[in-house]
């Protein structure tokens, strides 16, 4: 897979034939501070990442959802854009890269716990 092309503000996307992941997060109605909170600590503390992790982070994006869902839950995405081959993705294995053993293991369970059902992927290919 190629990097992508940055365009105008110099942001690197998925060329044609290029994969493009998409995970979706739904998250209980009572748990949004909660995994807020978690996704401050985790994704938007870049200084915390990894340097052999840091272009994984540069080329995902996280969206937040604008209103609930029918049945309360909330919808988080994160778009993976190009999804880069052999990268870590696993966000167990990145809070433990972060933050060590037992931080990990904390701030993992405030992840899972705010979730109403399993996180879904999607590998998708850049048209």
């Amino acid at each position: 897979m190629g990097n992508g092309t940055g365009g105008p503000s110099g942001l690197v996307r998925a060329e044609r034939g290029q994969t493009v992941g998409v995970a979706l997060d739904y998250i209980k109605r009572d748990k949004r501070e909660q995994i807020e909170r978690f996704y401050d600590l985790f994704w938007h503390n870049p200084d915390a990442w990894p340097a052999e992790d840091q272009q994984t982070h540069d080329i995902t994006r996280l969206l937040y959802p604008t209103e609930a869902n029918e049945d309360g839950t909330y919808t988080y995405a994160w778009i993976f854009d190009p999804s880069i081959e052999g990268a870590d993705y696993s966000i167990p294995s990145l809070l433990q890269k972060m933050y060590g053993d037992e931080k990990a293991a904390e701030y993992f369970h405030q992840w899972v716990d705010a979730h109403a059902s399993d996180q879904v992927e999607h590998i998708l290919v850049q048209t």
